[in-house]
């Protein structure tokens, strides 16, 4: 069977810390590169993220695939109940469909790379997620 070629075989862009947007979720900052609705490539969104220390993430799932690579600071993801750590110069597949809540486990802010498929959307909006610290944590918990 023939792959089936694209028509538009051309780059699309390439940027060099010039976010096409930045937005803030909380506690939670992103600087967007690429992104299906604005630099018109087909799947992929790629952004700059960083949460500050002791922060913890929503539990959350997407449809597809989403590629992680930890820059600085260190991350604890969850999946099925078992966790893994992400210190810098580490990559990190999360499974389409897997709740993946995360923590901040390093005294310093984590950043990190994200890639995410565009087309599969996050099943939680991401306006609706709460980042929330550790101080956060504990006066619900009152």
């Amino acid at each position: 069977m023939a792959k089936k070629e694209r028509k538009n075989q051309q780059l699309i862009g390439i940027s060099k810390d010039e976010p096409i947007t930045e937005e803030e979720h909380g506690t939670f900052h992103r600087k967007m590169f690429f992104a299906p609705n604005v630099t018109g490539n087909e799947f992929l969104t790629v952004f700059i993220a960083s949460l500050p220390s002791g922060t913890r993430g929503p539990v959350h799932k997407h449809a597809g695939e989403e590629f992680v690579y930890t820059l600085k600071g260190e991350l604890e993801i969850e999946i099925d109940k078992k966790k893994y750590r992400a210190g810098p110069g580490t990559f990190s597949l999360i499974p389409s469909n897997k709740e993946h809540p995360a923590k901040v486990v390093s005294a310093e802010d984590w950043v990190g790379i994200c890639v995410v498929c565009d087309r599969c959307r996050l099943i939680t909006e991401c306006t609706n997620l709460k980042f929330e610290t550790e101080a956060e944590i504990k006066e619900t918990k009152k």
